[in-house]
């Protein structure tokens, strides 16, 4: 296991290794060898190296927790901001959409007057109507009174004439 793994499994620094290493360099001689540039630690040096106190656990699994709850957190404080934004998103559609009911309901009472209007020029008109019949009625009897009475006069007048 190469000091960068040591450090991620234990998570220490890898600074927190080296110094160890330095302190505990004659108990770990014929331990750590050097491959390709990288220090190796067998399980001997890994037992000796690897932190005791269970305190130091607890403190990183303490930091992990943390960081995990800032995450949490941040992501908390941007789904509220994106709330807050829906909500007033939300506030202006209603607005506008009480706007738009408002227009409806004018419209219709526009729509209710013209309505009443057209009612009231039909019923006009079926009155023009009866009167129309009514008059019609007059000049066919007037009509008839004056065809009745040329009639009678030329009656009347071939009747003087014979004479």
């Amino acid at each position: 296991m190469t000091v960068k793994e040591f450090s991620e499994k234990y998570q220490i620094s890898q600074q927190a290794v080296y110094a160890k290493i330095k302190r505990k360099s004659a108990q770990l001689d014929g331990h750590i060898t050097k491959s390709g540039g990288l220090l190796v630690i067998d399980k001997y040096a890994e037992e000796c190296l690897k932190p005791k106190c269970a305190d130091f656990m607890l403190v990183r699994k303490i930091q992990n927790l943390q960081n995990q709850f800032d995450n949490k957190n941040t992501e908390c404080e941007n789904l509220k901001k994106s709330l807050a934004d829906e909500i007033t998103k939300n506030e202006k559609l209603q607005n506008c959409l009480d706007d738009k009911n408002s227009e409806i309901e004018k419209l219709q009472g526009q729509l209710a007057e013209r309505d009443l209007k057209k009612s009231d020029f039909d019923n006009f008109i079926d009155i023009l109507k009866i009167e129309i019949l009514k008059i019609s009625d007059k000049i066919d009897n007037v009509q008839n009174s004056i065809s009745e009475t040329t009639k009678k006069n030329s009656n009347g007048i071939i009747g003087l004439l014979k004479k």
